[in-house]
Parts: C-alpha cells; sequence; structure tokens
C-alpha cells in the first residue's frame, strides 16, 4: 500500500482494501466512555510531535498515560458506578424506609393503640448512667423498631429485653404480652410427643412471648414457646450462639431441638433466675375464685382502684439501695418471673388429670416439688461460692459522689451481664452478654451412659410378664471370669513382697 499516493500496489488489490477497513472500524470503536484507540492514539503523535523529546520511544507509554489523564471525567469515574450498585445502599434504603416515623394521615402510618411501649430513649439515660453501652440514637432506632412490632401483633405491653451477642451475628430481643384473648402465637416445635407437657402461654416459663432481630432493619421473628425438656437439655450444655435461629446446635447430651429453641430456653433461666427489683413496688394477690396469684404494680391507677397509697420511692445512697449489710432485704426477684423448677423444666408441677366420678383421687407424686416464693428477697439467694459463701449480686452507685441523686445499678454475678437499674419510681432490668452462665469450676462435659453388659440368654416374657421367656437364638450365656492379676503375673510376688507358692 502506498499510503502517499493511496495505491494499493498489489494484485490482490480488492482484499487489501477490505482489510484496511475493518482495521480501520476495530481502531474506531468506541468504549463505554465514548473513547477510541484511533484518538487515543492521533492524540498521543500530536503530543509527542509537539514536545518533540529526545527519545520519543522510551516516554511513548508515560505519554499515552498523560493523555489518559486529561480527559478523567469525575461524573462518571468506574468507581462511583460501583460504589451505587453495593448491596449496603439498597439495605441502607429499606432500614430507612422501615423505621421511618409517619405521622396520622400518610401511608404507611403504624397504629399501636391500647400498647405500652417501653420509652428505650428515656430510660437510655439510666443505663448509659450504670456503663452499659446503649447510646442515644442506637435508643432512638430501637424505640422505632418496637413500635413497628407493636404495629404488626396484639401486643399489650413490650419492652426490650436486651442482646445476646453470637459468632457471626446478635440476638436483639424484645419481650411482649400479648393482648387478652390471644394464645401468643404458635408453640414450640416438637418432632415427639414431649414426656412433660410445656407451660401454656400466660403461665409459668410462657409468661411472655419473645421476638428476635438480628440485622437491626426492623424484621423481627418470634421464638418458640419454652419447652421443659429444652430447659432440662440447656442447664447440661455450654455452648455459644452463632446468630442464626435454623442452625442446629451439637452437643452433649444432644439438644432437641435447633437454635432457637435453645435461645428460647436460655432467656427463660435468665428472665426466671435473675429479674429484680424493688421491695414494695407490686402487689400480689389471690384471684377468689382460681387461686391464681395476680400481680400489680402500684402506681397512682393501682392506688385510685384500691384506696391506698401509691408505692414510695426508696432513696437509692447509703441509707437506702445501697446500704451497706441491708441492701439484700431490698431488692427482691420480680413476682411477674415465677422461679425454674429444678426437677423439671418448669415453673410449676404439671396438674393431674381430672378423676372421673366414682373413682378415687391418686396419692400425690413424691417427687413433687415447690418454687420458690414470689418476691424472694436477696438474703435467702444461695451463694456462689457456698464454702467461701460468695455472694451472687452486687450493687453499686453508678455516680457514688451524687449519693441519693445517682441510680442504683444491681449486677448479677452468676449471669454476667444481667442489670437492674432503679432511680426513684423508675426500675429497668436488662441483659447484656453471651447467654452463658458462671460456674464455680471448670465446665466438664456429661459422661455418657454406662455400658450395658450382655444380654440375657433368655428374651423377656411376653405381654410385659415377669416370667422369662424362649431361649435367645444365636447366644451363649457369659460367665464372669476373674481377670489375671497383672501384678502377680509380672514378678511373680503379692502385694506385700513375699512370693507365691505353687499348689
Amino acid at each position: 500500500i502506498n499510503a502517499e499516493y493511496g495505491s494499493v500496489q498489489s494484485t490482490d488489490t480488492m482484499t487489501a482494501a477490505v482489510t484496511l477497513d475493518e482495521c480501520r472500524a476495530f481502531l474506531q470503536r468506541p468504549d463505554n466512555l465514548g473513547n477510541t484507540v484511533h484518538d487515543h492514539l492521533a492524540q498521543t503523535l500530536l503530543k509527542l510531535c509537539e514536545d518533540r523529546p529526545a527519545n520519543p520511544v522510551e516516554v511513548f507509554e508515560e505519554v499515552s498515560s498523560a493523555v489518559k489523564q486529561t480527559k478523567f471525567m469525575q461524573d462518571r469515574a468506574p468507581l462511583r458506578y460501583v460504589h451505587q450498585t453495593h448491596p449496603s445502599v439498597d439495605w441502607s434504603k429499606q432500614c430507612v424506609d422501615r423505621l421511618m416515623v409517619r405521622g396520622p394521615g400518610q401511608e404507611g402510618a403504624r397504629s399501636f393503640e391500647g400498647c405500652s411501649v417501653q420509652n428505650l430513649t428515656k430510660e437510655a439515660e439510666l443505663m448509659e448512667a450504670a456503663g452499659i453501652g446503649i447510646r442515644p440514637y442506637e435508643a432512638t432506632r430501637i424505640t422505632v423498631m418496637l413500635q413497628q412490632l407493636a404495629s404488626l401483633h396484639p401486643i399489650k405491653s413490650l419492652r426490650l429485653w436486651g442482646k445476646i451477642t453470637g459468632t457471626r451475628s446478635d440476638y436483639l430481643i424484645a419481650e411482649a404480652k400479648f393482648k387478652d384473648g390471644t394464645t401468643g402465637g404458635e408453640p414450640g416445635r416438637s418432632e415427639a410427643e414431649a414426656a412433660v407437657e410445656p407451660e401454656p402461654y400466660g403461665e409459668g416459663a410462657n409468661s411472655f412471648v419473645y421476638f428476635v432481630s438480628t440485622n437491626g432493619d426492623g424484621n423481627w421473628t418470634q421464638l418458640p414457646h419454652a419447652r421443659p425438656e429444652c430447659i432440662m437439655a440447656a442447664r447440661q450444655i455450654c455452648k455459644l450462639f452463632t446468630g442464626d435461629l435454623e442452625s442446629a446446635v451439637y452437643s452433649y447430651p444432644p439438644f432437641p431441638g435447633d437454635e432457637a429453641d435453645y435461645l428460647r430456653a436460655t432467656i427463660a433461666r435468665i428472665a426466671h433466675g435473675a429479674t429484680m427489683t424493688v421491695d414494695g413496688l407490686y402487689s400480689i394477690e389471690e384471684h377468689e375464685e382460681t387461686g391464681a396469684q395476680i400481680v400489680q404494680i402500684k402506681d397512682r391507677n393501682f392506688a385510685i382502684q384500691k384506696s391506698e397509697p401509691p408505692f414510695e420511692p426508696v432513696s437509692t445512697g447509703d441509707e437506702g439501695l445501697t446500704q451497706p449489710d441491708e441492701w439484700v432485704t431490698k431488692w427482691v426477684h420480680h413476682p411477674e418471673y415465677p422461679s425454674l423448677l429444678s426437677k423439671m423444666g418448669r415453673c410449676f408441677w404439671p396438674k393431674p388429670p381430672p378423676v372421673p366420678e366414682g373413682e378415687d383421687e391418686p396419692e400425690e407424686d413424691e417427687n413433687k416439688e415447690e418454687g420458690i416464693a414470689l418476691a424472694t428477697n436477696l438474703a435467702e439467694e444461695s451463694p456462689l461460692h457456698p464454702q467461701e459463701n460468695t455472694p451472687a449480686w452486687s450493687v453499686r452507685l453508678a455516680t457514688p459522689m451524687l449519693q441519693n441523686m445517682s441510680p442504683a445499678v444491681l449486677r448479677s454475678l452468676r449471669w454476667p451481664g444481667m442489670h437492674c437499674i432503679a432511680m426513684g419510681d423508675t426500675v429497668v432490668n436488662i441483659y447484656m452478654g453471651s447467654g452463658q452462665k458462671f460456674l464455680p469450676d471448670s465446665f466438664q462435659l456429661a459422661l455418657p451412659p454406662v455400658i450395658p453388659t450382655e444380654c440375657s440368654e433368655l428374651l423377656p416374657g411376653e405381654d410385659g410378664s415377669d416370667e422369662p421367656g424362649p431361649t435367645r437364638p444365636g447366644m451363649k450365656e457369659m460367665l464372669d471370669e476373674p481377670l489375671p492379676n497383672s501384678f502377680n503375673v509380672v514378678d511373680q510376688t503379692a502385694e506385700d513382697g513375699a512370693e507365691e507358692q505353687d499348689e
């Protein structure tokens, strides 16, 4: 090709012309930003002709890079496109939409009339003074999440129970009580029939319903009801949470459920063993017909209804809730959380079925256990170390310099992370921990069951009779033969060192 005169010096002129056009089309193909190789080479050569460097071949790449930088446009940068399509942007938009507060008449406005939602933004000041890490902005976000939850379910009262940390994500836990006439959701999952029936909603270990949120975007998941077998199994294992409700719990003894059941059993153990209040704040009465115990707070409404004076706040200084040697009598277990039985994962022993007419009532179960009385003070609390008499609780002032103007903080040593904060007539219980109980000794796995002896040569009797059945086919009776004494086999001497004589 003679570029100077525009002619082709070849026998196959048609093929050469087509190839040249293809090359030009390829070099002039634009990219996403509209740049072409042809234009870039032309500008690079023009830059070299203008500057006329001494070594144009060596600086060709640098000149090419400088020409590219002159065409950089900030509004069309590749990194900006990547940032706009990042998944975190969509997650943030969803959080803003779900947690946005909408007033009456606005689209998507939430209504939770008849529900008492905890004002966490106000109580967060007490928590922050006690050293519990809930910042004001986080308290506002959680309060909006609680309001959203109250608008989706027939809830009567709702509060933040606490947070349990996990290896992959944390559980933010809300405690709710449903309105009268509701069942409280679905009971716990069980593949086989349980040996002990769980308590129905509103009684014992299932007095409340619990919801959890893992990512903080306003999505709540209701936990199943507490089952006795899960509570008893949770007492025998020590395992951290993962943050996935559907993950399996690998442990020994085997746990009868997934992590949702394990989390619910742990919440029941902590709530019914370490929820405290100030003595005299609640009233306990028995129902005239059913005999059930009714717990009511002594607020203004209670005083007007009963014609009694309301609760008088106790000072928090050295003469009140933090009084040396006397503070254990001023703090009591919350009467709305009865204690769990040690022999059974329930708060109350199961009632026997009704006896038909004409039949004698069965004898009372010898193993029947009674729980601890409601509103028991800390003076009757068992210590952590029975030998060292280490107390299970500690109390202090959040700001000792303020004395009675400072909130009192009660901290559980048996369940690290459980706090009860009192100031005036306001009492706040919150848990922030890993869900693990303090053990005075190192944790030991449960031993496997004893290996059974050889099965009998005879089959068991039919229909549960005590008489033995026929001979088991293929079995011979195993005689218990004494094993040889390894000590005598080694040196032929007895334990006292005397030589054995052959008989």
